[in-house]
């Protein structure tokens, strides 16, 4: 039984790492491609920017808020991980589920709004 410890926080951390690095890529990527003006109705409360002529949906704006929750998040399950909290750390890896399935279909409006293609 001694070795199933060692294993049990090996796949703990991969998942971890796996979500961390998911969110943080729709989060980047999100910041990375430029918003596309079209003739596409814009979600509610858009950004707009007169001067480059720049409309951000608000999706893409939730996005990138979700994205940094779920970073916030991360960092805290990390930490629970460092002290072996395992219940704080399941509860936390769950919100980082949750906000992996609301940060997808953000991200996927957000490219709908904008014409961004999906890869």
């Amino acid at each position: 039984m001694p070795t199933s410890t060692p294993n049990r926080w090996l796949i703990i951390l991969c998942a971890m790492a796996f979500l961390l690095g998911g969110l943080l890529g729709v989060g980047l990527t999100l910041l990375v491609r430029p918003a596309a003006t079209t003739s596409r109705p814009a979600a509610a409360a858009p950004i707009t920017s007169p001067s480059a002529g720049l409309v951000i949906p608000a999706s893409c704006r939730q996005a990138v808020d979700k994205a940094q929750q779920a970073s916030s998040t991360a960092e805290d399950a990390l930490q629970a991980l460092r002290r072996l909290d395992t219940a704080r750390l399941q509860r936390l890896l769950d919100q980082l589920q949750d906000a992996q399935h609301e940060l997808d279909t953000l991200a996927q409006q957000c490219r709908d709004q904008t014409g961004t293609p999906t890869r």
